[in-house]
């Protein structure tokens, strides 16, 4: 029996427009605001159709949603669509705001959806961040940054919250243990 409910999902999308490393275009979902900011909608509202419709992998991904109980699911990675699309479920413990430096993604928007508990995340934009922490690890798909965030998100328990590879971010802040999923959604170029 599935308990995720999906007239209590939400999908809060932190959208920009965006000019990916060394200046590539990336093509997105739609059209993506300029500005880091965060929208709320609903699992079946115009946007997240939207979403869906200009692009065949988050489309793959609210269809994988709407068919599994994330909530029952163990740790580990699970093929949706080989590294096209791909889940990440981790059970972990949350740390303070100072302790969760900000990471960013090339290849990748993060899709992550707390399982167990609000959790909060630390957001910029990735142009304002100048100190990376050592270099980008381009076999993990990850660098991270010294830099401040601008704000903060907290997001509930089975709310989605959208990272597109310009917004560098810093999960898992909060107490106690997380187990969330996290879809990894490749970025489509031109």
């Amino acid at each position: 029996m599935r308990t995720f409910k999906l007239s209590a999902l939400w999908l809060i999308a932190a959208t920009v427009a965006f000019t990916g490393c060394a200046g590539k275009q990336h093509k997105g979902i739609g059209s993506m605001e300029a500005v880091v900011q965060s929208i709320a909608i609903t699992m079946h509202s115009a946007e997240s159709r939207q979403m869906a419709a200009a692009d065949k992998r988050f489309a793959a991904m609210f269809d994988y949603i709407e068919a599994n109980d994330l909530s029952s699911l163990g740790d580990g990675r699970y093929d949706i669509d080989g590294d096209n699309l791909f889940l990440i479920v981790v059970t972990a413990p949350m740390r303070t705001a100072e302790e969760a430096p900000l990471e960013a993604h090339d290849r990748y928007y993060d899709v992550q959806i707390p399982l167990a508990q609000s959790e909060t995340f630390a957001i910029a934009d990735r142009n304002v961040c100048h100190s990376p922490r050592g270099e980008a690890d381009a076999t993990n798909d990850i660098v991270f940054f010294d830099d401040k965030p601008q704000r903060t998100v907290t997001v509930a328990p089975m709310q989605l919250l959208v990272l597109p590879p310009q917004v560098a971010h810093a999960p898992m802040i909060g107490e106690g243990v997380q187990h969330k999923a996290i879809f990894k959604i490749r970025i489509a170029e031109n």
